[in-house]
């Protein structure tokens, strides 16, 4: 514990936020501590040890206290599910929309969950694994779609709901899926790109100028979202569970890392540690 530690002591039960903020600027204040003036990553930074070490260095004002019916595996979904949160309400979601999700990792089902539970009439998400296909039917797609079936997710869509989709929420994160997703488009659509694709992308803007398209790039969460992720679960109105698909000890991590390069029937795997 740091020397000037006052709200956490030692046996509270936290969650930290994957960054350490200074709590002090006005972006602190106002609840966004992803945009603090002195905001740094705790994960790839030697500085604070990343997330695969024994002892992480984490800030105070970033640990979430839980509550006792929250154990730490689903504590440990906590932040996919509060990505999927902030992705769901930067869409402006209304009830009248009609969710397409491309991608069923831990954050696609995570939008899945909360999209059912805002009350969306048809969720529908496209994915090749199948065991994630089961898993989306699980936490709240009223359908799914496998691509290598339906190249065309929307027309998948369509031909299951009889409409088509109002919103698109790209879960890939590869190279050429924010342009699928603007080829499949209707006009007006809203294209949530949530997959943060972390190599250079292209994409045709005049295509997305003629069918008045809305691209939304979210930008993590909010602490406020965090803390609402908490209560929700604490009621059991939101469950991560079905996501949870492997609990592995510290020693199997390199070969499970090699398996998810291809993943067969892995989506959420938790890392345990016993020293």
């Amino acid at each position: 514990m740091g020397k000037d530690i006052k709200r956490c002591r030692i046996g509270d039960r936290v969650t930290p936020l994957p960054q350490v903020s200074c709590g002090k600027c006005p972006a602190c204040k106002a609840g966004n501590t992803f945009e603090c003036e002195k905001w740094e990553p705790i994960d790839y930074n030697p500085r604070y040890n990343g997330g695969y070490a024994e002892y992480v260095v984490v800030g105070e004002l970033d640990a979430i206290f839980l509550s006792e019916n929250i154990g730490f595996v689903e504590a440990a979904a906590l932040q996919p599910m509060a990505v999927g949160l902030n992705s769901v309400r930067q869409a402006d979601l209304g009830i009248d929309d009609q969710v397409l999700i491309i991608g069923g990792g831990s954050v696609g089902l995570a939008i899945a969950q909360w999209a059912h539970s805002f009350g969306i009439t048809h969720v529908v998400l496209s994915e090749m694994v199948e065991n994630r296909r089961k898993v989306a039917l699980q936490i709240g797609a009223t359908a799914v779609i496998d691509p290598i079936q339906d190249k065309d997710a929307a027309a998948g869509f369509q031909r299951i709901t009889g409409k088509r989709p109002t919103i698109i929420f790209e879960a890939v994160g590869i190279p050429g899926m924010i342009q699928k997703c603007i080829g499949m488009a209707d006009p007006g659509t809203r294209i949530v790109v949530e997959g943060m694709c972390q190599e250079v992308d292209h994409f045709e803007p005049m295509q997305c100028t003629l069918k008045h398209l809305k691209l939304i790039f979210p930008y993590f969460f909010q602490l406020n979202e965090y803390r609402y992720v908490i209560e929700m679960m604490r009621q059991g109105r939101i469950d991560p569970n079905p996501m949870i698909t492997h609990t592995i000890e510290l020693d199997a991590l390199p070969e499970i890392i090699q398996a998810m390069q291809k993943p067969t029937d892995q989506i959420k795997v938790i890392v345990t540690y016993h020293p």
